[in-house]
């Protein structure tokens, strides 16, 4: 079964707290094992916060990869409360039925912290890539759960 990621860096809208099938767009907190480049130990966490109704959390779901620039985390793709209405992108795609999984870059937020000579545009992308392969073309069995979407 393929599963599919999108790599989203777009602007959020007012939140819906449910998704058209009127199920409840829930939002917790999980973490990925990861290595910073081929044929090393996945030594270091990715943790991020996973949005989607209960329906959503299946294998084979589609899922947003939430990646915030800079030195940003998860809640960047929260906007938090506006004139009295409260903004969050990754609730309002999950509310859509697209499942998000907005993370804390390495260095960041709740994620581990390699020596910064480490973070390279090639570790971010070799991370980001294991977060979104299915597990059974990663090298090492086990490295990172499909229980993400489907628990």
């Amino acid at each position: 079964m393929n599963r599919l990621f999108l790599i989203s860096a777009v602007f959020a809208s007012s939140v819906t707290a449910f998704a058209a099938t009127n199920e409840p767009v829930t939002c917790r907190r999980t973490a990925v094992q990861v290595a910073l480049a081929p044929q090393t130990p996945a030594n270091y966490t990715v943790s991020g916060e996973l949005c989607a109704t209960p329906m959503e959390r299946t294998a084979g779901a589609t899922v947003q990869l939430l990646i915030p620039g800079a030195t940003y985390n998860y809640e960047y793709w929260d906007f938090g409360k506006i004139d009295g209405n409260e903004y969050s992108y990754a609730r309002q795609v999950a509310g859509q039925g697209f499942p998000t999984f907005a993370i804390d870059p390495l260095g960041s937020g709740s994620s581990s912290r390699p020596p910064s000579d480490q973070l390279t545009i090639q570790a971010a992308a070799f991370v980001a890539h294991q977060i979104v392969r299915p597990p059974t073309q990663l090298a090492t069995p086990g490295q990172m759960s499909w229980a993400l979407v489907k628990s």
